[in-house]
């Protein structure tokens, strides 16, 4: 999101209704060092994204040995379980669904806040338990997780490809008609 846009968006003026950090964009938010102060501040981290392609909060939460509060969407659950954070249900039930404004009809499920509390209950009295899932969870961040190590190679691997049209795979093929428009909120 867009926090300026979406700020004036609720009639509010960013430079006197809301605190945002110095030199703010929608590219650069807290410097480092800020970021990292917050993360050791916290007891937990808690989410009630609607889903999300790969959000930080997570990841840099684990990567300060903070427990983890997540809904069980999207990609989170191949990354935080019960050995690297607390997973909690949403969309659960039909009263459980979304859909947000500008989001081009997309249905996202809600957090089922029944659940979110129980699992805050289990990070508050359980300590031993929720550093032990902290600890799992900061060495999966600083093993399997690094970016130069190994997401940059798998870019650069599909860039390459790409340009150089080898190793494309051609074995998925689109099931609809190229030559017509596609509307909004098709799914293809």
């Amino acid at each position: 999101w867009n926090l300026p846009e979406v700020i004036k968006s609720f009639g509010l003026d960013y430079t006197k209704d809301v605190i945002l950090p110095q030199g703010f964009t929608p590219s650069e938010g807290f410097p480092l060092e800020s970021l990292n102060l917050i993360y050791n501040s916290s007891d937990v981290i808690i989410s009630t994204t609607v889903g999300e392609g790969w959000g930080m909060s997570w990841c840099e939460a684990m990567a300060c040995k903070v427990p983890v509060v997540f809904p069980n969407n999207t990609c989170l659950g191949e990354y935080i379980n019960d050995e690297t954070g607390y997973l909690y249900n949403s969309g659960s039930s039909p009263g459980l669904f979304a859909v947000l404004p500008h989001d081009n009809e997309v249905v996202r499920p809600i957090a089922d806040v029944d659940d979110v509390v129980r699992k805050l209950i289990q990070v508050y009295d359980d300590r031993k338990e929720s550093a032990r899932r902290a600890e799992n969870a900061y060495n999966m961040v600083h093993s399997k997780l690094i970016w130069e190590k190994h997401i940059v190679p798998r870019w650069v691997k599909l860039i390459d490809d790409l340009a150089s049209g080898t190793n494309v795979s051609t074995k998925i093929k689109p099931n609809f008609d190229l030559s017509r428009p596609i509307l909004k909120g098709e799914v293809v």
